[in-house]
């Protein structure tokens, strides 16, 4: 079987127990009497749990594919790896522009105002924002280059 059709039976899976997991939270997990969703725990480990897969199936598909790609081609096999380094670069710097000063917020007596969270949720925020950027300069660039062809 071909790394394409593993990962798109994966994806069909991750889709499906995505939208299961939807209409279980928003359809069945509100009550009159709780004041918020019911399923709110699970829903998050669920979450956890697809992020977890689509990563996991995604890095040995691309592994599987390098060493393929090694065995067969090694000069071409080296730029298969610029994809995965500039995404490590894109948190890297994403890190580096993080801020772990603690913030003061009246009435917070939680645990999660410290720098390495603080660090780590700006790394997160700043990387996404800027993979939403590239994701949309290239489906616009894309649109546009095949206006071209």
């Amino acid at each position: 079987m071909s790394a394409h059709k593993i990962s798109t039976w994966v994806e069909y899976i991750l889709i499906a127990l995505a939208v299961v997991s939807t209409i279980v939270f928003y359809g069945i997990g509100f009550q009159d009497t709780a004041p918020g969703p019911d399923y709110t725990d699970q829903f998050l480990g669920l979450t956890y749990l697809l992020v977890g897969l689509g990563l996991g199936v995604t890095l040995l598909l691309s592994v599987i594919n390098f060493v393929k790609k090694v065995i067969a081609e090694p000069k071409s096999a080296l730029k298969s790896l610029s994809g995965p380094v500039f995404i490590i670069l894109i948190f890297v710097v994403a890190y580096a522009m993080s801020d772990g000063t603690p913030l003061k917020l009246q009435g917070y007596t939680g645990t999660d105002n410290v720098p390495s969270m603080l660090k780590f949720a700006d790394t997160f925020l700043f990387s996404m924002y800027a993979l939403i950027v590239i994701a949309l300069i290239m489906t616009i660039g894309s649109s546009i280059m095949k206006l071209f062809k």
